[in-house]
């Protein structure tokens, strides 16, 4: 297990065998920290008792996926790429010619404390350079992108690149995951788009890009890029089935 407790610069090659992985996790910890990664290549399958990657302890991360393509996958219960908490934020950049691959395993992600997606960001209006592709899909309950079982979809940003995003079952294509329908306070918004193509999808009861099962979705603003959202017994854009 790789941990980072500091606001360097790394750079993590993976295998050049297509069918190695590493078994570990890569853990990012501590308040006011905001490495910078460069990962090329790298293969992860997480160990049965966390996420591939995990920010926590309030830590921001830049990632930058390079070279060969990068997969990730969590394990069960659990994101490929998580976020705890709301503090910090999380940047991920592809470069042009790479694709990222985000899997997460059964219901996405296991605590609802640990299951907020917010201030996430893909992509740059700055630069061609980032460019590349994310692949990212979730299991049952969980946003392929943003919250997991009860947790909510907030502050996502998708500025560049391509960005591929479905759920299996009951969470939104891009936003919250399955909700309880009790609290207002559980909607997915703030989700802005400004460039590049996106493709969300539910295969059950979330919306395209928005709320999942029981959850509703506002405030999502597209200004530019090419979207296209599907939802099934959910909105293409908004709300969740109920």
């Amino acid at each position: 297990e790789l941990k980072i407790k500091d606001s360097k610069t790394y750079l993590i090659k993976g295998s050049t065998d297509p069918n190695w992985y590493f078994q570990y996790r890569i853990k990012i910890d501590g308040k006011n920290n905001t490495p910078h990664i460069f990962l090329d290549g790298v293969r992860l399958q997480a160990p049965k008792d966390g996420p591939a990657i995990e920010l926590y302890g309030g830590a921001s991360a830049c990632l930058y996926f390079i070279g060969n393509d990068s997969e990730l996958t969590g394990a069960e219960n659990f994101a490929a790429l998580q976020k705890n908490k709301t503090d910090g934020y999380l940047r991920v950049l592809v470069q042009t010619g790479t694709k990222l691959t985000c899997q997460g395993s059964k219901v996405g992600i296991k605590n609802f404390s640990q299951g907020h997606g917010m201030n996430l960001h893909f992509g740059s209006l700055a630069t061609d350079i980032y460019g590349g592709e994310i692949l990212a899909t979730s299991g049952a309950f969980g946003a392929g992108i943003g919250g997991g079982q009860g947790g909510v979809g907030r502050y996502i940003y998708i500025k560049g690149g391509t960005v591929n995003a479905g759920s299996s079952t009951c969470g939104a294509g891009i936003g919250s995951g399955d909700q309880d329908g009790q609290n207002n306070s559980e909607d997915a918004y703030h989700i802005e788009i400004s460039g590049g193509t996106v493709n969300a999808w539910s295969n059950y009861a979330g919306a395209g890009i928005g709320g999942g099962r029981n959850g509703s979705g506002r405030d999502i603003s597209i200004t530019g890029g090419n979207v296209n959202a599907q939802g099934w017994w959910g909105a293409g854009i908004g709300g969740g089935m109920n």
